[in-house]
């Protein structure tokens, strides 16, 4: 087992090699919708899950990256009745991409960067890097976000 130097917010995020495992995606997800509908319980939330696979991965770094996504969804997606939170992937080219979506406050896109500032985005953006996979964002003030990311195949290598 190899140490890894630098951790933020607990998750380890170094330069060595990611302990890569197969990683099911679907129960990920799944866990982080039931600790965040308890959270949300007497909001009117619609989650929209498809299913989502399998990576490459380090499965502790990657759930940090969906709990990250889906609680920013739930957060700016508060003033909405229905909050309307989508979790999905689609093939661009020869990648697999994720997305995670909501309804929410959304933003201007000229302040796209200021978002990865912040501590949590900061770390998804890291653990997406550190699997070899690229994190952007699509947005609309007052229609909502959609967080993109994939992770390369031969994960922790890049």
């Amino acid at each position: 087992m190899t140490h890894r130097q630098t951790s933020v917010a607990g998750i380890p995020i170094g330069r060595q090699a990611l302990p890569l495992q197969l990683t099911l995606l679907d129960p990920i997800v799944r866990g982080a919708v039931k600790s965040l509908r308890r959270q949300s319980s007497g909001r009117a939330v619609d989650w929209r899950i498809s299913e989502l696979g399998c990576i490459l991965g380090d499965a502790e770094l990657v759930r940090y990256v969906f709990v990250e996504l889906l609680t920013n969804a739930l957060r700016y997606s508060q003033d909405r009745d229905p909050a309307i939170i989508e979790v999905g992937q689609a093939r661009l080219k020869d990648e697999q991409v994720f997305f995670v979506r909501d309804n929410g406050l959304g933003f201007d896109m000229r302040q796209a960067d200021k978002l990865f500032a912040g501590p949590g985005l900061a770390t998804v953006e890291g653990i997406v890097r550190r699997h070899g996979g690229r994190l952007w964002t699509q947005a609309e003030p007052g229609v909502g976000a959609t967080f993109f990311f994939t992770f390369s195949r031969d994960a922790g290598h890049a």
